[in-house]
C-alpha cells in the first residue's frame, strides 16, 4: 500500500506542476498592451481663436492702433508656435475688403520655426505652383481665401498639397488656420 501512496503522490505533484505551467502560459497570453494616449485632448484652433479674439477685443477697448494689435497677435502666434512644435499656426487678420497688399488688408501671421519668430505677410492674389500659399480670390462674385498647405504623403516619401477654400464673411476680420500632426496624419483646421 505504501508503494501506491508514493505513486499517487508522484502523480498528484506532477499534475500540480503541469497545471501550474499551463496556467502560467494562459496568464502570459491574457496580458493587455496599452499605448499611452493623451488624457486631455483639445482643439488647438478653438483655443487660439478664443485667445486671438481676446487680444483684438482688448485692442478695441484700449484704443490700440491696428499695428499694435497686429504686434500683440504676432506675440500670441509666437507663443503658440513655440509651445506646439507639431503644429503650424497662422492667424489671418485685417480688412478683407481692403485692396490686397494695402497696409490694412488681410495678412497672414505665421510662426517661422527656423527664425523662432512670428512673421507677418500680406495675403495676395498670387498663387504658387509648388509652395504653400494663402491667397485671396473672388469666386462667383464672393471674396474667398484659399489656403494651400503641404503635408507629407503617408504612402510615399514625398509631400502633397491640401487646399481649403472658405468664404470671407462681412465684418469678420480674424481667421485661424492650424495644421496639426496627429500620429502619422496631418489635419488642417480653419476657424472663423
Amino acid at each position: 500500500m505504501k508503494g501506491l501512496n508514493k505513486r499517487a503522490q508522484f502523480f498528484l505533484i506532477a499534475g500540480l506542476v503541469v497545471s501550474s505551467v499551463i496556467l502560467g502560459f494562459n496568464a502570459a497570453q491574457n496580458t493587455l498592451d496599452t499605448q499611452r494616449t493623451e488624457t486631455r485632448t483639445f482643439d488647438l484652433s478653438d483655443e487660439i481663436s478664443y485667445e486671438t479674439h481676446q487680444v483684438i477685443d482688448n485692442g478695441i477697448i484700449t484704443g490700440k492702433q491696428p499695428e499694435e494689435v497686429q504686434a500683440s497677435l504676432e506675440e500670441l502666434v509666437k507663443a503658440y508656435g513655440e509651445s506646439n512644435p507639431d503644429s503650424d499656426v497662422a492667424v489671418l487678420f485685417g480688412d478683407p475688403d481692403a485692396t490686397p497688399g494695402a497696409p490694412t488688408a488681410l495678412r497672414a501671421i505665421g510662426f517661422n520655426a527656423a527664425q523662432r519668430q512670428a512673421v507677418s505677410t500680406p495675403i495676395t492674389t498670387e498663387s504658387g505652383e509648388n509652395k504653400e500659399t494663402i491667397t485671396q480670390i473672388e469666386e462667383g462674385g464672393k471674396k474667398k481665401v484659399k489656403v494651400r498647405m503641404k503635408v507629407p504623403d503617408k504612402d510615399k516619401d514625398n509631400e502633397k498639397f491640401v487646399e481649403r477654400t472658405f468664404e470671407i464673411e462681412k465684418g469678420q476680420n480674424v481667421y485661424i488656420v492650424v495644421k496639426k500632426k496627429i500620429g502619422d496624419e496631418h489635419e488642417v483646421s480653419i476657424k472663423k
